[in-house]
């Protein structure tokens, strides 16, 4: 990966997020440390590469923020057997002011949302996808867009008087687990409007004439 071209650096954010790079063939995470976004005016202007990325697929990847600042936190949400999400958001003293931060059918990045027995404040899932919730392992896929190759849920109801975002899992799982009624101040939802879109540049290797090689039988 040769550099990071920025098609939407995103808005409203308080402190750079964290970058991940993946792979949509494979449905693997190849990169989570190498990134560095720069986030000066509250929207990414450049992305710096601490890191070498190497030795990656002949295959369009795609990056993704985990871990935003920009996002609405959940205070507490309701699932159903359906597959509905209903989450009650934070909500400032007296209320949003228009334009409302989310509309029926508008594209959201969902993040943080903790499932009964689940720990941790990470972007990506830490819970176990299978087992007895009896022996403290986390049951089903979860709720969060990571949980699902990074895709984008579509609001189907909002209602702006008390701040309720709904939307659903449906068709995307069957078995979604368990939220926890009460989440710990880490999950929220980011409207696509403010997510950025990241392109990543990549070169093909070359070697050099008497470059030393090495062969792995």
């Amino acid at each position: 990966m040769s550099d990071v071209e920025i098609i939407n650096g995103g808005s409203d954010y308080t402190t750079p997020p964290n970058l991940i790079v993946y792979n949509p063939t494979s449905n693997t995470i190849v990169d989570t440390v190498s990134l560095d976004p720069q986030v000066p005016s509250q929207t990414i202007s450049s992305v710096d590469i601490i890191a070498p990325i190497n030795g990656l697929d002949s295959v369009e990847y795609k990056i993704f923020a985990i871990n935003n600042s920009n996002g609405i936190g959940i205070n507490s949400m309701q699932t159903s057997s359906g597959g509905l999400v209903t989450c009650f958001m934070e909500t400032p003293f007296n209320g949003f002011l228009d334009p409302q931060p989310f509309q029926v059918g508008d594209e959201i990045y969902v993040e943080g949302i903790q499932r009964v027995g689940e720990a941790g404040i990470s972007g990506l899932s830490t819970g176990t996808s299978n087992g007895d919730a009896s022996s403290g392992e986390v049951l089903g896929e979860g709720f969060n867009s990571a949980d699902h190759n990074f895709q984008f849920f579509k609001v189907e109801s909002y209602t702006s008087t008390t701040t309720i975002v709904k939307y659903s899992v449906a068709g995307v799982t069957t078995n979604p687990g368990i939220a926890k009624s009460f989440q710990s101040g880490y999950a929220s939802i980011i409207n696509r409007k403010n997510y950025p879109e990241l392109l990543p540049i990549t070169t093909r290797g070359t070697f050099q004439q008497n470059e030393a090689v090495t062969f792995k039988w």
